[in-house]
């Protein structure tokens, strides 16, 4: 099933994955890269400079010292690296002394969050608070995607209308949105 984690633009939203398989898979992941990024072994995967940095790399980067994830390289201002956590979808801003080369090992699990295209929202602007409780309600949503997918391991942006899996409202029915 998917989880609407964020609303990105007026009508792309951020998903995750959450079904018991994946959520083992990240916590099981979690789990090794928190051993290893808390080893000394780390200091060979250490950053030696920002300029090393483009944006849509992906390293390992802490959040809230819960300790290290996957993340993408949002923007790089030298002192600081917005990164969005791939399994997690959120964003943050990390010191650069801080961040670490991702160990090749971690890159077997495919990216947890996916950026999506949802058409019957664009005409919407701003979910409303009544509007995000209505959605929240709903427990699992699945996704009809409308985009061809590629080799391409890293989240794409990708056209889809989202149904409720009990009751097969879109989303655009389940917001009552007037075109």
């Amino acid at each position: 099933s998917l989880i609407v984690l964020q609303r990105i633009e007026t009508n792309k939203v951020l998903f995750t994955l959450d079904d018991e398989e994946n959520s083992s898979a990240v916590e099981a992941l979690k789990e090794e890269m928190k051993d290893f990024y808390s080893s000394d072994d780390r200091e060979e995967l250490k950053i030696k400079q920002p300029n090393d940095l483009m944006n849509g790399d992906v390293i390992a980067a802490p959040f809230d010292n819960q300790g290290y994830f996957r993340a993408m390289v949002m923007s790089n201002t030298n002192e600081s690296v917005q990164v969005m956590f791939i399994d997690y979808g959120n964003c943050e801003h990390c010191k650069f002394e801080s961040l670490y080369y991702l160990k090749m090992e971690f890159l077997h699990l495919p990216s947890q969050s996916i950026l999506g295209v949802i058409p019957s929202l664009k005409k919407k602007g701003n979910l409303t608070s009544y509007e995000i409780s209505r959605i929240k309600k709903y427990r699992a949503f699945r996704a009809v995607f409308k985009t061809k997918f590629t080799d391409d391991y890293w989240p794409c942006v990708l056209e889809m209308e989202v149904h409720d899996e009990d009751s097969e409202l879109t989303l655009k029915e389940i917001l009552k949105l007037r075109n």
